[in-house]
């Protein structure tokens, strides 16, 4: 029994359907990957922002790691603090131990407060006059990178003090 034979025909409602499938899945693909970029730089500032937070709080809160770190040089400190022992009343001492490093050693007090080496840290101490008391600042800030500031309050001596800890 011989087969008949059947041409290879393609009507165009399954070529116009097979066009629209390919291209709304061309147009899903490319929404998708474009937003990719949008969400990683999203996640990346608020894991910054995050990492910042953590910083400043702990700065505030603790004495640091050992407690009489002002009193090191900068192999022995393991964890940076201003408290002075008491919560939110930070230290003289150490403010200005944290303003000394930070002009000599900058990229060491970033490693030792746990930022990645791609980003800086900014940490800025004032009285409610202005008056800047402690300062840690990278020699050169990048005017236009995004900044992420958490401001805090504390006491030193018997004046409130504004803790701002930045990065970017």
């Amino acid at each position: 029994m011989k087969r008949p034979r059947t041409k290879a025909q393609v009507n165009i409602e399954f070529i116009i359907s097979v066009l629209l499938f390919l291209f709304t899945v061309a147009t899903l693909s490319f929404n998708i990957i474009g937003d990719l970029p949008r969400y990683h730089q999203e996640s990346a500032a608020n894991i910054l922002r995050s990492q910042v937070g953590q910083i400043s709080s702990y700065m505030i809160i603790s004495t640091g790691y050992p407690a009489n770190w002002e009193t090191l040089s900068i192999g022995g400190i393991k964890a940076i603090g201003l408290s002075s022992g008491t919560e939110y009343y930070l230290s003289q001492a150490k403010l200005d131990k944290l303003s000394t490093l930070c002009e000599s050693n900058y990229e060491d007090v970033k490693n030792i407060l746990g930022m990645d080496y791609r980003m800086n840290i900014l940490i800025n101490i004032t009285k409610t006059d202005g008056t800047v008391v402690a300062s840690c600042l990278p020699k050169v800030i990048a005017a236009a990178a995004p900044k992420y500031w958490i401001h805090r309050t504390a006491i030193l001596g018997s004046d409130v003090v504004k803790v701002d800890v930045g990065a970017y």
